[in-house]
């Protein structure tokens, strides 16, 4: 119990230094705004739940992404991506297969969120 806790603390964690740099990289732009505007109750709810959307994805698809946050951000160039997810998979992985598994993994975490409320496709909180 205690590791599945420090595990998820961890995932946490990844999840607030992905989510710092990317708030800053769109704080002038319409969702930036928006993210600045919620308050950190309401910002560390969304962490938890992003963390809860990637714990329910396929497997293929939980692997691309938890690779992405513990990368981030040398994770944004695919192909860095790409030889991250060889290396953890121990199966060398096409850029397209991984492309499209980040691709599908981000939508689910979208639909997620859009099912608790939070639509940051449309640029903010409904």
């Amino acid at each position: 119990a205690i590791d599945g806790s420090r595990r998820q603390k961890v995932r946490l964690n990844a999840l607030d230094k992905v989510l710092g740099p990317v708030a800053r990289a769109l704080q002038d732009t319409h969702l930036g705004e928006k993210w600045q505007r919620l308050d950190a109750v309401t910002r560390k709810e969304v962490v938890v739940l992003i963390n809860d959307a990637i714990q329910q994805l396929p497997p293929r698809q939980l692997l691309v992404m938890r690779v992405f946050v513990d990368h981030y951000p040398e994770s944004e160039v695919m192909a860095t991506l790409r030889q991250e997810v060889s290396r953890v998979s121990k199966t060398e992985e096409s850029l397209t297969s991984v492309k499209r598994a980040l691709q599908e993994a981000r939508e689910k975490v979208r639909a997620f969120l859009r099912r608790k409320g939070y639509d940051f496709g449309k640029g903010g909180v409904e």
